[in-house]
């Protein structure tokens, strides 16, 4: 019988035969796991507790020749202030929705564990939620997918690799960041991006979110901002995100 131990943060379980549930965990040392919690939907079970998604938690899983069995866990951190506020709970689930659909089972990658543990650090302890909800999602979505391998090219044409200068640019999905405004026809999957629009998105993947919140922005940059982030992200992604509805009542 083979046991390891990971430290992994729940982003999911599900119900499993008659008392059991399968969770999905993004662990420090293997990346994204799958495994069985026998008789964790009993009362008296000594595994429920600690097995809820939003909390890092310490595992100790046997590795099975089909399922992986959990046989004890322990909580690192809870992130209580997530799980008794609706508008985070909901910005978790759409955070861990993602997650999931753009990770692969057993891929390692330490600093995407420790990214996705930054987030739910920064919804926990984030107490005005009120006109930064934008702000986190933008920098979730961008940062996330640049660790992916989709970081998006800002500072030069991705199409000639001269720098790009102010007025008529566009973003590329294919090509995956900004066209200048010479090579633009050359380009079909586009849309105009524009000057101000370029620079938060620079200052969101090269500077902390504390940076960000504490820049005015405009409605219409905003309504810019959001339509890109959106349509990029789906660019991404082979599914709907359920989560994604709740996000218009927060």
């Amino acid at each position: 019988m083979s046991i390891y131990t990971t430290e992994g943060i729940i982003l999911k379980h599900k119900d499993f035969r008659e008392a059991d549930r399968v969770i999905t965990i993004y662990s420090k040392d293997y990346g994204k796991i799958e495994a069985i919690t026998k008789g964790s939907r009993k009362i008296k079970s000594k595994l429920a507790g600690s097995l809820e998604p939003f909390c890092l938690v310490n595992l100790n899983i046997v590795k099975g020749r089909n399922f992986n069995t959990v046989i004890s866990s322990e909580i690192i951190k809870n992130y209580r202030n997530i799980k008794n506020n609706f508008e985070k709970i909901v910005l978790a689930n759409y955070f861990t929705e993602i997650i999931d659909s753009l990770t692969k089972v057993h891929h390692h990658d330490p600093k995407l564990f420790n990214f996705i543990n930054s987030i739910f650090e920064i919804l926990d302890s984030e107490n005005k939620m009120v006109g930064r909800k934008i702000f986190i999602i933008w920098f979730f979505i961008w940062r996330f997918l640049s660790l992916l391998g989709y970081k998006p090219e800002l500072r030069q044409c991705l199409k000639c690799r001269k720098n790009i200068k102010p007025n008529n640019n566009f973003f590329s999905f294919d090509q995956g960041g900004v066209i200048c405004s010479s090579c633009n026809k050359l380009i079909k999957n586009k849309i105009p991006i524009s000057d101000d629009t370029i620079k938060i998105l620079r200052i969101i993947l090269e500077r902390d979110l504390k940076h960000l919140v504490l820049i005015k922005i405009n409605k219409n940059i905003i309504c810019e901002i959001n339509k890109l982030t959106d349509l990029f992200l789906k660019y991404h992604l082979d599914k709907e995100i359920k989560a994604e509805g709740y996000l218009s009542i927060i």
